[in-house]
């Protein structure tokens, strides 16, 4: 996790929900929600998008959404 949290690249998306930062590598659809004022991992997971109902990174997404409530 704390690899992934530096990595950067063309296959890497990230986006800030309030103080998280979320993170996907598509290449190997592993996620990352971080608080980054603590700079504290709160999940790494690796999804498995046939096993998903929305894509990996919504899900992500919306989980760091719930965390700034």
């Amino acid at each position: 996790a704390k690899s992934f949290a530096g990595e950067t690249g063309e296959h890497i998306q990230q986006q800030a929900v309030g103080k998280f930062l979320v993170k996907f590598n598509s290449n190997t659809q592993e996620i990352l929600v971080g608080r980054m004022d603590l700079r504290e991992i709160r999940t790494f997971y690796r999804a498995n998008p046939a096993m998903t109902k929305i894509n990996p990174p919504q899900g992500a997404l919306d989980f760091a959404a719930t965390l700034t409530k």
